[in-house]
């Protein structure tokens, strides 16, 4: 039983392909099996109900086949009816005049119909179709989304492409100047990514040449590149919804395209930060676990080059030792500073400070420093109080003064000058004794070495450790050649915070004297 309804509905399903294949033929056959069985009937079936019945069979076919099809059911029908139902029969002469006027009634309204029926079954194919291109798009979208890598993308493209419009697609890199390297480049790819609008090459409907279209890959930021597909020639209404398609595939792909960009972006960053994390970690665990040693190691050497007075050879290795141990100190604190300060700058420890405070405090650190003592000074009496860490802020005016004193002879100039706009303190270490090279800039990176007048290799952490702290402290830190001198300066913005009131001095001597 289950086999024989198998069979059928088999059946049933390979005749109605065929006569979705041939509707014509399945039209004339319809038309005369329906004309057959009412001629069969005709002495026992009036005329108005032969007329009725053959209508229906228009209008059945134009629902099933389209207006083309259903125009020629029009005229078999109207034929036959004339032929086999009106007298005399099987003459195409008509004596009742009344029969004209059926035949046109029958005739209009089976073109009627026709038309009606025609029109909505395309109607219908096109949504079907609509649909069906939809659905698709949506499953490409849905595939795209899910790619890790450029090479996924243009295999998915490519494979939607030669399923849906029987075309080949090639990606073309966005960098026009790579594209310009290959052997023959395509002229029509060049100027899509020069002006980023579409390109077609049509040719005959029945040429062989396959039409070929250049669809750029327009990013949220930028293009991405250019998809070329080749496909056969068509008609307007054809080439009309290619075009449609292909407006959303190159969509879809530039938008998978773009996010697989800020995917690699988002990746590099997050690796990049991680390993500065354990930069960062790795410098203030060394740093601060070499302290202690280092302090003993300086009070052994110290004690040494005390009870060693008797010995001078001894006492001058101790002195060395004194001062290498001193030096490394110098090296942990700068390292310990700068992983604080990059792993995040809520460690600041602001306090109301002015700079001519700042700068003292530095200019005594250095103490013993030769040229420490002839440093200038240009501070105007107005300068405002800062928010600053006075403790690191210290250490950075003593790196660059430091700096400077090493860098330059001893003809040199060193100077610290600063003003103040509506907006910002500029604070300014210059030397003349030296000059800062072309790009400097490198020498702000964390162990980038210049070259030393004393010949004495740095650490390279120095400025690094200045403008890390400028930057926890919301400023910028410059370095450039200024009037035959090398100028580092520091732009601090003024603060936003209102300072606290002062305690009168005059009233608490007033008050004291009461």
């Amino acid at each position: 039983m289950d086999s024989s309804r198998h069979e059928v509905g088999r059946w049933m399903r390979s005749s109605a392909s065929w006569c979705r294949r041939y509707p014509y033929l399945t039209t004339l056959i319809s038309c005369s099996t329906a004309n057959l069985a009412l001629l069969m009937a005709r002495p026992h079936v009036d005329l108005v109900v032969v007329a009725l019945l053959q209508v229906l069979v228009v209008a059945l076919v134009a629902f099933q086949f389209g207006r083309k099809p259903a125009l020629l059911a029009s005229v078999i029908q109207v034929l036959a009816f004339d032929l086999g139902f009106i007298p005399p029969q099987g003459s195409l002469t008509v004596h009742d005049p009344q029969h004209l006027v059926v035949f046109g009634v029958m005739l209009s309204v089976a073109m009627i119909i026709s038309h009606i029926s025609g029109d909505l079954l395309r109607r219908r194919q096109l949504a079907v179709e609509s649909e069906a291109r939809q659905r698709a798009l949506y499953d490409l979208a849905a595939a795209l989304n899910s790619t890790l890598q450029r090479d996924q993308v243009v295999a998915i493209v490519s494979e939607f492409l030669r399923k849906q419009m029987n075309s080949v697609a090639r990606f073309h890199a966005s960098d026009a100047r790579a594209i310009s390297a290959q052997d023959s480049p395509d002229e029509a790819v060049l100027a899509v990514l020069r002006n980023g609008q579409s390109q077609v090459r049509a040719y005959p409907q029945a040429s062989p040449r396959p039409c070929r279209d250049y669809r750029p890959l327009k990013g949220a930021t930028r293009l991405r590149g250019v998809l070329q597909v080749d496909m056969p020639s068509g008609d307007e209404s054809v080439m009309s919804a290619r075009s449609d398609l292909l407006s959303a595939v190159a969509e879809l792909s530039a938008a998978a395209l773009e996010r697989l960009h800020y995917l690699d972006v988002a990746a590099r960053a997050q690796s990049e930060i991680e390993a500065e994390r354990l930069r960062n970690s790795l410098l203030a665990t060394l740093s601060h676990d070499l302290r202690t040693p280092l302090t003993v190691l300086y009070a052994q050497a110290d004690t040494l080059r005390d009870v060693s007075s008797e010995w001078a050879a001894v006492r001058e290795q101790a002195a060395v030792v004194c001062e290498e141990a001193l030096r490394a100190n110098r090296l942990c604190e700068s390292l310990l500073d700068l992983a604080q300060v990059r792993s995040s700058s809520s460690i600041l420890r602001r306090e109301w400070v002015t700079l001519e405070e700042i700068i003292g405090a530095a200019l005594r650190s250095l103490a013993g420093v030769p040229g420490s003592a002839t440093v200038d000074l240009e501070l105007p009496p107005d300068l405002p109080w800062l928010q600053l860490d006075v403790r690191m802020f210290e250490r950075v005016v003593a790196n660059l003064v430091d700096n400077a004193l090493k860098q330059g002879g001893a003809q040199q100039r060193v100077c610290i000058a600063a003003d103040c706009d509506a907006q910002r303190v500029h604070l300014r270490v210059s030397n003349s004794g030296s000059r800062f090279p072309e790009h400097a800039e490198h020498l702000l990176s964390a162990f980038a070495r210049g070259e030393r007048h004393d010949g004495n290799a740095g650490f390279g952490i120095g400025l690094a450790t200045c403008q890390a702290v400028v930057l926890a402290h919301g400023g910028s830190l410059t370095l450039r050649n200024r009037d035959a001198a090398a100028e580092v300066e520091i732009r601090l913005p003024l603060p936003k915070d209102t300072m606290p009131t002062l305690p009168n001095a005059l009233d608490s001597a007033g008050s004291c004297d009461e």
